[in-house]
């Protein structure tokens, strides 16, 4: 199967979550909001004036709850009692709960699920840790709801639609575009290889993984953790992600190629989310820009996908997380854009250096 059903998959389940009226309050929020001059003291500016301290929120629309929770200490210029920024949080949190679930469930169409042998999962790891993260946790407690056994998301539907009962219709095809979604993804390459990797898994396979993170998970307890990064949120990520890189690095053979399976699974997941987050807030499916003049383009090959870095000088600003198509025949599938450095000088103006990654067979997204 080609990636372009699954990017139709995901536009289709864009479309129906949309006429959620938790989601339509909270775009409501991200786009009145952007357009709100930063410090004012208008009651309308109050939730405009927590964004700049949220760090590349259009990169993350759908998981901005907790990073407002995480950020509140370093705001000083909103009053947090304020009507509308409570409205906003309330829905950012509702919103980040129903993606949670969302992605939990497509993870519970995993060969193996709940059961998954992953160093990555490792408990207090980038993706396991209590505390915030940059990345889309894997929740322990979720993993016990025996999610695979449900042929729909629970929890997604009662948060996004609160009148359920009223509801019926939006919540059904909300379930059904989700279920196609899965099915997808579980035919994608990345959720055969995970499959396959895990079912040549020997004794001796495992004995070495539950060793692995078991060496792992002294090396993230809360204190070593702290004494080695100190308490600020992303030290201790990059602290915990060096962590889980040193010892993947130890592995061999069958155990090290399940290993990078797994990462290549939840990097698609993570990717879906993205385009997600953009189709439902910022750039809907069918509707996605061309980028401007473009100069110096060069592709590199990522971990588990294609690269491309390029110079704009037509003074169109892209921020990190959009979805931009580039003038240019030799990318004709979408980019996800990853990489944002702007410059300006007398000489030749505005320019933007950018970098994304190459979505595989989206030219008709």
């Amino acid at each position: 199967m080609t990636k372009a059903e699954l990017w139709k998959a995901v536009a289709d389940v864009a479309a129906v979550l949309s006429s959620s009226p938790i989601i339509r309050r909270h775009c409501s929020f991200l786009s009145d909001s952007s357009r709100v001059a930063p410090d004012s003291d208008t009651a309308e500016s109050q939730v405009g004036n927590i964004f700049p301290y949220l760090g590349g929120i259009q990169a993350r629309p759908l998981r901005i709850g907790r990073l407002i929770t995480v950020a509140q200490p370093l705001i000083a210029n909103v009053d947090w009692a304020n009507a509308d920024v409570v409205e906003f949080r309330s829905t950012a949190e509702t919103v980040e709960k129903a993606h949670q679930w969302l992605i939990e469930w497509l993870r519970a169409r995993l060969a193996g699920y709940p059961i998954i042998p992953a160093v990555q999962l490792t408990p207090g790891s980038r993706l396991a840790t209590d505390e915030y993260s940059p990345e889309i946790p894997w929740v322990r407690e979720m993993r016990q709801q025996q999610l695979h056994l449900h042929n729909s998301p629970i929890m997604m539907p009662e948060l996004l639609w609160p009148n359920v009962e009223q509801s019926r219709r939006e919540v059904e095809a909300a379930n059904e575009t989700v279920r196609v979604l899965a099915q997808k993804l579980s035919q994608c390459a990345e959720s055969v290889a995970y499959g396959h990797r895990l079912s040549t898994l020997q004794e001796a396979d495992k004995q070495v993984l539950r060793s692995v993170r078991s060496n792992l998970r002294s090396d993230l307890d809360h204190d070593t953790v702290t004494r080695e990064a100190g308490s600020a949120v992303y030290p201790r990520n990059d602290y915990r992600t060096s962590r889980e890189r040193y010892w993947k690095s130890t592995l061999k053979g069958r155990a090290h190629d399940y290993t990078v399976s797994f990462d290549k699974f939840d990097d698609l997941v993570t990717t879906i989310s993205s385009v997600l987050g953009q189709f439902l807030f910022y750039t809907p499916a069918g509707e996605i820009p061309t980028g401007g003049e473009i100069s110096s383009l060069e592709f590199h090959p990522g971990d588990h996908h294609l690269e491309v870095s390029w110079i704009d000088t037509s003074g169109d600003i892209l921020h990190s997380g959009e979805l931009r198509r580039l003038a240019d025949p030799l990318v004709a599938e979408v980019i996800l854009v990853t990489d944002v450095t702007w410059s300006q000088s007398q000489l030749s103006g505005f320019t933007g250096t950018y970098r994304g990654r190459i979505l595989p067979d989206s030219e008709a997204i």
